[in-house]
């Protein structure tokens, strides 16, 4: 999958969780902006 670097903030529903916080940390050490919720 590929997401264009343009994209603004990624925001994640249910972020504590063990797979979206894993998701998340990958898209955040790919230098994307990444939020979310639980």
């Amino acid at each position: 999958m590929k997401m264009p670097q343009t994209i603004g903030l990624v925001h994640f529903i249910g972020i504590g969780g063990i797979g979206m916080s894993g998701i998340a940390e990958v898209l955040h050490n790919l230098g994307y902006k990444v939020q979310g919720s639980d």
